[in-house]
């Protein structure tokens, strides 16, 4: 049986030269995977944006505007700029 966090090696292997420990490492690999997850989230989302949202577009509001209050809660609202 394949182990699920198999990939993660490939990925370790890329980021050995920066000598960082294995769970900042992980974290990086992670932090890039969701970033890329996101991205194509958004670009499939706005392929077709409507007024009244559904299915892909609705979900991508409200992951959107999750990240957007956490800052604003974290931040202040100086820190909704930031965000734009």
């Amino acid at each position: 049986m394949v182990h699920p966090l198999l990939f993660l090696e490939f990925f370790r292997k890329l980021l050995a030269p920066l000598h960082l420990p294995d769970a900042s490492a992980d974290a990086i690999i992670y932090t890039w995977f969701v970033i890329l997850l996101l991205l194509v989230l958004s670009i499939l989302a706005t392929k077709a944006v409507k007024e009244i949202p559904g299915g892909l577009q609705n979900f991508m509001e409200v992951v959107i505007g999750g990240i957007e209050n956490m800052i604003v809660e974290t931040m202040g609202e100086h820190g909704r700029p930031s965000f734009r």
